[in-house]
């Protein structure tokens, strides 16, 4: 007589949360106005879409008083603004041009990692990276390749 006894352990098959991210808000060629007493800036776009908490902005340009932002992506996740694609920034004393910049909305800086040129208080830096706070105007530069006073 044979006898067998199989025991097998108790298994799970792999949980695997899918989720699909849609559009849950589209708007196409967008301008949008700031007012306090006058008009403060006016911001325009090719696109705008949400996904989940993830807002992102094709072909943004930001016109203030006294700066011009713009690039060819902008997403917006939490405390930072990602800006992509021909980034372009100018201020009174201030102007650059990179291909990737980060803004953080708490401290109101910008910085990139990526290699920039910048004009600042008339000089002309080629750097690796740079932060640049936006209320007072200060600048720290990672590896400055060349300066020419002019």
């Amino acid at each position: 007589m044979l006898f067998f006894i199989l025991v097998q352990e108790p298994y799970e098959l792999n949980k695997i949360d899918y989720q699909i991210n849609f559009k849950s808000l589209e708007a196409k060629d967008i301008k949008a106005y700031e007012f306090s007493d006058s008009l403060e800036k006016i911001a325009t776009a090719k696109e705008y879409y949400k996904i989940g908490e993830q807002d992102n902005v094709i072909s943004l340009e930001v016109k203030e008083k006294s700066r011009n932002l713009n690039s060819e992506i902008a997403i917006k996740e939490g405390d930072y603004i990602y800006l992509k694609n021909n980034v372009n920034y100018e201020d009174l004393q201030t102007k650059f041009k990179t291909n990737k910049l980060d803004y953080k909305i708490s401290t109101r800086s910008l910085s990139t990692d990526e290699k920039s040129s910048l004009i600042y208080n008339g000089s002309i830096l080629f750097a690796d990276g740079f932060k640049y706070y936006l209320d007072d105007k200060k600048l720290i530069v990672k590896k400055v390749d060349l300066c020419i006073e002019q």
